[in-house]
């Protein structure tokens, strides 16, 4: 995704946002924030992959997106202090920095690069959630799902030695 969080700060914003969190580890399998429960850190992934999901009003749980390396999650909880809107769980071994909401709201007031890259980094998630209903309003089944992995390819994919993605 263009603008990954981390990418986007300075080295000054970088390294006070470093200083006032806590580096954790999370197995596969594991799951880092809970749907409906109060927004009381941020994390900022840092290495491995999860998997944000939602639940349906009928209880059917839905993939929303995938996150990787540079990207904030639980940020909105923290700062509308709503419930979690969805689940994150890991897909590899992850390490997340994990900011405390008090010590996050005081990095946004006091260090304006930051808030400024959490604007940039939710705008950019706002156009993508646009296009998506764009695109499934357009689009049958099989070219929502085809859009879709198409995406995830463009997203995750690794280049093989012989040239195929």
């Amino acid at each position: 995704m263009p603008g990954e969080f981390l990418e986007l700060l300075g080295s000054d914003d970088r390294d006070a946002l470093m200083a006032r969190g806590g580096r954790r580890r999370f197995d596969p399998g594991t799951r880092l924030i809970a749907e409906g429960l109060p927004g009381d850190e941020v994390f900022v992934l840092l290495e491995g992959r999860v998997r944000i999901t939602g639940t349906t009003r009928d209880g059917r749980e839905v993939v929303v997106r995938f996150g990787g390396p540079g990207e904030m999650l639980g940020e909105l909880a923290v700062l509308d202090e709503q419930p979690r809107a969805s689940s994150v769980e890991a897909i590899d071994p992850v390490e997340a920095l994990a900011i405390s909401a008090a010590d996050f709201g005081s990095l946004l007031h006091s260090h304006p690069g930051i808030a400024f890259a959490l604007l940039r980094t939710l705008a950019g998630r706002f156009r993508g959630a646009d296009a998506a209903r764009i695109e499934f309003a357009a689009s049958q089944t099989l070219g929502r799902v085809a859009a879709r992995l198409l995406e995830l390819v463009h997203r995750y994919g690794q280049q093989a030695e012989d040239g195929a993605l």
